[in-house]
């Protein structure tokens, strides 16, 4: 009796595994529990995949799953094979900044202001220390040595560069000033390099105002012709000036 009742245990414990299987699979037809057969030969699993089971449970299968499959057909190979195709021209997020191809008010008056400043403190400290340099020291009974020189230096360098970076510095305020508000009344209907010399020479007559008509007319020449300069090296030399 004991043989029977042993084979009819193992009987029962297949059915129950067997039904277990089926009511799995019933409720996910892509869960297979059942026992796969197990080849005579088989080899030993890699280091890599005793890895991969040990942190996921379960063992590796041969064809890994390529989430980008299928989207070769949408992209362009010739494109990404070489280099990087770059734009040779400026690229803008919106189309209206394209239509613009000169500074603004702001940029225009910061930009003439600086340079004229800095452009007189060059000159102007470069003609101070030319002048320092050729002229002797003359303080009463002390001799000429290199530290008076060098004080005599810095500070004629350094008034003539402040006087003449203030004036120039406030001509490219007056002269940025017109020419924006020229521009502004404009409105494009008259080419910008009329508001240029319109602008050189309202800022030559206001800076010389002070001195009479005379002087202001003298001004305004000498202003119409600064002008004509700079429109010659926004041609030949650099547009952005």
């Amino acid at each position: 009796m004991g043989i029977f009742d042993r084979l009819r245990g193992r009987r029962e414990d297949a059915a129950a595994e067997l039904s277990s299987a089926e009511a799995a699979a019933a409720v996910s037809p892509s869960l297979d529990l059942t026992e796969a057969p197990v080849p005579a030969a088989s080899p030993g699993p890699s280091s890599r995949q005793q890895e991969f089971t040990k942190t996921f449970g379960v063992a590796p299968s041969e064809q890994l799953y390529n989430p980008y499959e299928g989207l070769g057909a949408a992209l362009d190979r010739r494109e990404v094979r070489g280099s990087f195709r770059v734009s040779k021209q400026p690229e803008f997020l919106f189309s209206e900044e394209a239509l613009v191809h000169k500074r603004s008010w702001s940029e225009n008056l910061t930009y003439y202001t600086g340079v004229g400043y800095l452009a007189g403190a060059l000159l102007g400290g470069g003609r101070g220390a030319a002048q320092a340099l050729s002229a002797p020291v003359a303080l009463a009974g002390v001799e000429s040595s290199q530290r008076l020189r060098l004080n005599q230096l810095l500070n004629t360098s350094g008034k003539m560069g402040r006087g003449a970076g203030n004036a120039l510095g406030v001509l490219g305020l007056l002269f940025a000033s017109f020419e924006s508000f020229s521009g502004y009344l404009t409105n494009g209907q008259v080419p910008d390099e009329v508001n240029t010399l319109a602008a050189g020479a309202a800022t030559g007559a206001l800076y010389r105002s002070v001195r009479g008509p005379r002087q202001a007319a003298a001004a305004a020449v000498v202003g119409t012709a600064g002008a004509a300069v700079l429109l010659a090296a926004r041609k030949f030399v650099n547009p952005g000036l």
